[in-house]
């Protein structure tokens, strides 16, 4: 993805201030801004303020975002935070099967590999089998989902993986967020 100008970053920050869906597209344009601001703590309050879910996944990828631009990897890192944002969050996303569409397995199989996790497609119906510590889980069908857009269906595989990885669905702590912006947490 290209990066974005101001007209864009304005034209997402007032999607996300009437609490629309946002598109990868649109989170990118938000990562990259607070990624790069000067006022960063002020921009992650009126994000907080709009998508709490949103902001703690800034939160979280903080330090790798950072680190990205230095090493001008943005586009990887931003593509793990909205894999993130899209499986461990309720925060908006589109919600129409033609919107924002991308390949659900394909997605799935990338945040898988950002946890260690192996994916292998099993038949032609959308299944998978995740490979953990040398231990298989057989996972429900991952294919698009009709009527759902692609992040919709992304959200139904994506706690599969978690649990197979962690034991658990989510993997963020809103506690971050509020540490954070009481000034408590100056990672």
């Amino acid at each position: 993805m290209p990066n974005p100008t101001p007209a864009q970053i304005k034209n997402v920050l007032s999607k996300l201030k009437k609490g629309l869906p946002l598109f990868q597209e649109d989170i990118f344009s938000i990562a990259w801004e607070f990624t790069f601001a000067h006022g960063q703590y002020q921009l992650l309050k009126e994000i907080q303020e709009h998508n709490q879910p949103l902001a703690e996944c800034l939160l979280i990828f903080r330090k790798r975002l950072r680190q990205a631009a230095a090493e001008d990897e943005m586009k990887t890192t931003v593509d793990h935070l909205i894999l993130h944002y899209i499986i461990n969050t309720d925060g908006p996303v589109a919600e129409l099967e033609d919107d924002d569409p991308f390949d659900v397995f394909d997605a799935a199989t990338r945040y898988a590999r950002t946890l260690c996790v192996k994916v292998k497609k099993e038949g032609s119906k959308g299944a998978a089998v995740l490979v953990v510590n040398g231990k298989e889980v057989l996972c429900k069908r991952w294919a698009d989902v009709p009527g759902l857009s692609a992040a919709q269906a992304l959200r139904l595989a994506g706690p599969e993986i978690n649990r197979a990885r962690y034991g658990r669905t989510i993997l963020f702590l809103r506690l971050l967020l509020v540490l954070t912006l009481t000034g408590r947490n100056t990672a």
